[in-house]
């Protein structure tokens, strides 16, 4: 329709299956189109590090092979526990600044806060800086025009590369504006890499041991590639922050309607940090596996997406029909994600402590960014805020439930 090409969508696991074995040597999966063509525009730039959500075959495996390296090691995370833990600190002020004094409830606009909490925290980590966000205190306009650029940015690629749209054969407007937030996550993203880069310069002068250990993973993505930090620091924000806000308010929402699994999780935060001065840490969040197993169980009872795409390098059966080489297939995981034909109890919210255990070790790289991030604000939102101001946590997100 109106130059898309056709798309088969799969629900059987035999059928996805299929799909994954004939992948070939590297995966294809054509999506964000518009997103893709903004970077193409910019060959010069853009020509060798397109970035990961939108580059393919062998281009795809050279830098996720660069990136690997930094992004995988869950070490290089570890850094950021106590300035992230600030940033939490920050937004239970603000949390005490909105509440309604009567009854306690966040306004009904509070997932908006969340994410800019999560803006805040992934700039922490794409940009090292901050962007005084959460309270809007010292925030400048390219930090606000960034976040609405990553709020705007899937709006555009859900209505040019999934809604029907004629943008192909005529450049509409709503192309235009798609181009034009592109351009500027581009440009803001790119002075706030080179004002890094110049503190990271200035800091290095004034060692005295220039041999010291580099830590942050923006100065590792810089010392590989210039080009690569930058775009890594895009697309970090862009997968980053929806991801991860869209995490926490659903593991605030299978909480508060789960009040028991919320009473098991804050009997064990309890026993690890019992103090409101406790410190969450590389060492003790080791001992925190009713909570790994709360965020894994709310991304399989809401998913993030729909599931993936893949373009089969050969002709495929699936479900008895052909389907020839290069078509797009999308495969679509969350309807299985609840069918009770591989799991046991998958309608109801069910967190399992051993499930999560065995399989933390393979989180891939969003969903290592999103178990950093999550497990130290859940901390913060479900056991500071209870232990500081002497109200239930429940009454906080029980507006999620209306």
């Amino acid at each position: 329709m109106f130059g898309k090409p056709d798309m088969v969508m799969v629900f059987n696991t035999k059928d996805i299956e299929t799909v994954y074995r004939n992948e070939g040597q590297w995966p294809m999966a054509k999506f964000r189109i518009s997103q893709t063509l903004s970077r193409k525009i910019r060959g010069d730039f853009f020509k060798e590090t397109i970035g990961l959500p939108v580059s393919q075959g062998e281009q795809w495996s050279k830098m996720r092979t660069a990136v690997n390296p930094v992004l995988l090691k869950p070490q290089n995370l570890s850094m950021y526990l106590k300035p992230l833990q600030e940033i939490s600190d920050e937004f239970i002020k603000r949390i005490k600044e909105i509440r309604d004094p009567n009854t306690l409830e966040v306004p009904a606009d509070f997932d908006r806060e969340l994410n800019r909490l999560t803006f805040e925290s992934v700039a922490l980590v794409a940009l090292n800086r901050k962007l005084n966000l959460i309270n809007g205190a010292g925030s400048s306009p390219d930090a606000e025009r960034l976040i609405e650029c990553t709020r705007l940015n899937f709006d555009y690629v859900f209505k040019l590369d999934i809604q029907p749209s004629m943008w192909r054969l005529i450049r509409t407007p709503l192309y235009y504006q798609s181009m034009k937030v592109q351009e500027d996550l581009f440009r803001i993203t790119q002075k706030y890499v080179n004002e890094a880069l110049l503190q990271i310069k200035e800091k290095k002068s004034k060692k005295v041991n220039n041999n010291e250990e580099i830590y942050s993973i923006l100065e590792k993505l810089l010392l590989i590639d210039e080009k690569l930090a930058i775009v890594m620091a895009m697309d970090m924000l862009i997968a980053g922050v929806d991801t991860t806000s869209v995490t926490i308010t659903a593991i605030l929402l299978c909480l508060a309607k789960n009040p028991e699994k919320q009473r098991l999780l804050r009997e064990e935060i309890f026993k690890v940090l019992p103090t409101k001065d406790s410190v969450l840490d590389d060492k003790n969040m080791k001992h925190l596996p009713y909570l790994r197993a709360v965020i894994k169980e709310t991304l399989r009872y809401y998913p993030n997406g729909t599931g993936t795409l893949r373009c089969p390098k050969q002709d495929v059966i699936l479900s008895g029909y052909k389907v020839p080489k290069d078509s797009k297939v999308f495969l679509n995981f969350n309807c299985l994600l609840r069918d009770e034909t591989f799991l046991h109890k998958l309608i109801n919210f069910y967190p399992n402590v051993g499930c999560a255990t065995k399989t933390i070790r393979n989180l891939n790289l969003i969903l290592s960014v999103i178990c950093l991030l999550v497990w130290d604000h859940v901390f913060v939102l479900a056991n500071v805020w209870q232990k500081w101001n002497g109200s239930s946590y429940f009454e906080i997100v029980a507006e999620f439930q209306s």
